[in-house]
């Protein structure tokens, strides 16, 4: 016969209790469950897991990779992200978002590769099997097909990755008091 399983209470300020319930099973599981608790002084209250998403609901994801990937501003989809063909301002010439603390970094340039390698890979090798051509021929296609579809990538997947850092409050994004005012 299996062992009765165990309650440990685990008490939370106020009136807020949540217990958590470990099986002697073999897998070892921890269930948490919610209950109704009283506190003397208090209502009763019904406990109930923490909505750690609403700060992020006024910034939805999709619209500012879209924006991102544009090279607009994730925040009002209006004024330019970059300032050259990878400087990232330092804030949105329309609504004054600051972006000088993004950290894009090697990421744009890593995914960049991982996806013009395997785009390119197919091609490659379907090529090289269906037309047969010299191996001169095909390097100097293959090497400008890369070379191009490279210097496309790149600025938009940047654009994406900062606009990703905006969505989700990274790197400074989520301080309210870093808004530059536009210029005039």
């Amino acid at each position: 016969m299996p062992e009765p399983a165990q309650t440990v209470p685990a008490v939370t300020p106020h009136c807020f209790r949540v217990s958590a319930t470990r099986s002697r099973r073999p897998t070892r599981a921890l269930a948490l469950k919610a209950e109704w608790v009283y506190t003397p002084g208090m209502s009763i209250t019904h406990t109930s897991p923490p909505d750690h998403t609403s700060h992020v609901d006024d910034r939805p994801l999709r619209p500012a990779l879209w924006r991102g990937w544009r090279r607009k501003c994730p925040a009002c989809g209006e004024g330019p992200l970059l300032s050259g063909y990878l400087t990232v301002r330092q804030s949105c010439p329309s609504c004054g978002e600051a972006f000088h603390h993004q950290r894009a970094d090697d990421g744009p340039a890593y995914i960049t590769i991982l996806i013009v390698g395997h785009a390119l890979a197919p091609v490659l090798h379907l090529g090289y099997v269906w037309y047969e051509p010299s191996p001169a021929v095909l390097a100097l296609v293959m090497c400008t097909m890369a070379a191009v579809l490279s210097l496309w990538l790149l600025p938009r997947i940047k654009g994406a990755f900062v606009a990703l850092q905006w969505s989700r409050r990274m790197h400074g994004f989520g301080r309210p008091t870093e808004a530059v005012p536009p210029p005039q």
